[in-house]
């Protein structure tokens, strides 16, 4: 297994966390108010985002093609800042960010079909299938509330303290892969709990 950076913001998922007491629709509500201040990444090879309440910096994705438009053997996705809140420059994740919060193993589909299974550090337990669609356009793909779902974006809900954040929620959002409908799951860190 090869590890590199694509999980970034999700590294304090190992610390503790509030209580849920919000009904969906109320965190729906919430997230949807967040992120329509923030900017959504215009990039070509783009597979999913991160963000946060913190800031509108956002956590890029994107996936490494080779000339032939198969997708990176030996990285095959990139992970960087895009430093909205201050001149929207493009910049690397810092060691820790790389290493113990954002980081994903990954490896190739025993299929031989050219695939690759993402393993978020701090999500060990949910796996990502990297692939090319039927365009050759890449995308990444995983299972939300119980559904085959296009991942697009990740949404982080933290309260800052003095030297770590505390999780209150996770949102991941995407959308179906067959209907397009839009598909999520709430993750609440530490609860084991997952809100559909």
């Amino acid at each position: 297994m090869h590890r590199i950076s694509l999980f970034a913001a999700l590294h304090f998922l190992c610390f503790p966390v509030f209580s849920q007491t919000k009904t969906v629709a109320e965190l729906n509500k919430e997230v949807k108010m967040a992120v329509s201040k923030y900017p959504v990444p215009n990039i070509p090879n783009l597979l999913f985002y991160l963000q946060r309440n913190k800031n509108s910096n956002t956590i890029v994705y994107e996936a490494n093609l080779l000339a032939d438009g198969k997708l990176d053997p030996k990285n095959p996705v990139s992970v960087y800042w895009m430093r909205y809140q201050e001149d929207s420059s493009r910049r690397e994740l810092n060691w820790i960010q790389r290493w113990l919060a954002y980081g994903i193993d990954f490896e190739p589909a025993k299929d031989g079909s050219g695939n690759y299974i993402l393993s978020p550090v701090a999500l060990k337990h949910r796996k990502i299938m990297l692939s090319l669609d039927e365009k050759g356009h890449p995308v990444a793909t995983m299972k939300l509330n119980g559904k085959s779902t296009r991942l697009r974006r990740i949404y982080a809900m933290a309260e800052e303290t003095s030297w770590l954040p505390t999780v209150k929620y996770v949102q991941m959002k995407g959308e179906e892969i067959h209907t397009k409908e839009e598909t999520y799951e709430y993750l609440f860190p530490k609860q084991n709990k997952v809100v559909q």
